[in-house]
């Protein structure tokens, strides 16, 4: 078996790229609530399903008009 805890990471091998990281904005307490928020979740979750319902029975039997 291979033990991958030994491999550098890509932040050690490239330094570059462990500056971009560093320099990445982080979210703000209130996108981090809002993105944890059940009833949006909830939402989102019926607003994507109801739009891919949609496309899938345009492209199945045609649009109404």
């Amino acid at each position: 078996m291979t033990d991958f805890s030994a491999s550098p990471t890509i932040e050690e091998l490239c330094p570059a790229t462990a500056e971009r990281i560093a320099a990445a904005p982080n979210p703000s307490p209130a996108t981090l609530r809002h993105r944890q928020d059940p009833l949006l979740q909830l939402f989102s979750f019926v607003s994507f399903n109801w739009r891919i319902l949609r496309l899938v029975t345009i492209a199945k039997f045609g649009s109404k008009s």
